[in-house]
């Protein structure tokens, strides 16, 4: 079982004659192995295959690794020939999470250049526009990557139909607080607003402003 990010939630065995099924499910291993990603799961059976024979009997069971190689070929499988779909579906989940009365969404993907303190880079957007059944726009959800400073941490960043942000945290665990206070003060800002030097982030939140504007006659059609 998984969820729409792709971590593991749990397993079960449809069949089988191991006498450890039915207590490997309420394990530590199965704690542990909730939450993980593809690559946590491909990491930890990586690490388990570099061990010693000896080793190996002591770390993980036949059963244990068993379900490691399943997980990570489920896991795989989804990541090569249903990436696409997963993610359509996860960033809707998101939309109705942000604007629960929207009966339509619309996805945009783009790029553009950003300049800041004489560095350019490319920032590659993704924006899941939100409307309402009158086809009254709602706001809109965007996800951005940079490739240099504060900029490459990946984003996701709620906006309303003012252009105003309602949230912009970062999608992958951080324990910086710089990048988590820089979060905050994006709260409430509206998109249209001037950067200043004393937040982080407005310049990539005007330029970001711009790209939405732009992309909205698209999401329209």
């Amino acid at each position: 079982h998984m969820t729409l990010d792709q971590r593991v939630i749990g397993f079960q065995f449809l069949r089988g004659r191991n006498r450890h099924i039915k207590t490997l499910g309420r394990s530590r291993f199965a704690t542990d192995l909730g939450g993980a990603s593809f690559d946590q799961v491909a990491q930890l059976l990586a690490k388990h295959d570099k061990k010693t024979h000896s080793q190996k009997d002591k770390s993980l069971t036949s059963i244990e690794r068993t379900t490691l190689r399943s997980g990570a070929k489920a896991l795989a499988v989804i990541e090569s020939v249903w990436a696409d779909q997963v993610e359509s579906l996860r960033d809707q989940a998101t939309g109705f999470d942000l604007f629960p009365t929207a009966t339509r969404f619309t996805r945009r993907l783009a790029e553009f250049d950003f300049d800041k303190a004489g560095e350019r880079q490319q920032i590659d957007t993704k924006v899941l526009y939100a409307y309402d059944g009158d086809g009254m726009f709602l706001g809109c959800v965007a996800w951005t990557r940079g490739t240099k400073g504060i900029e490459q941490n990946p984003f996701r960043w709620a906006i309303d139909r003012n252009l105003r942000v309602l949230a912009a945290q970062p999608t992958e665990k951080q324990r910086n607080i710089e990048l988590r206070k820089a979060c905050s003060q994006m709260k409430g800002r509206s998109l249209k607003q001037r950067a200043t030097k004393s937040q982080q982030l407005s310049q990539l939140a005007a330029a970001l402003g711009m790209q939405i504007v732009h992309l909205t006659r698209r999401s329209k059609r």
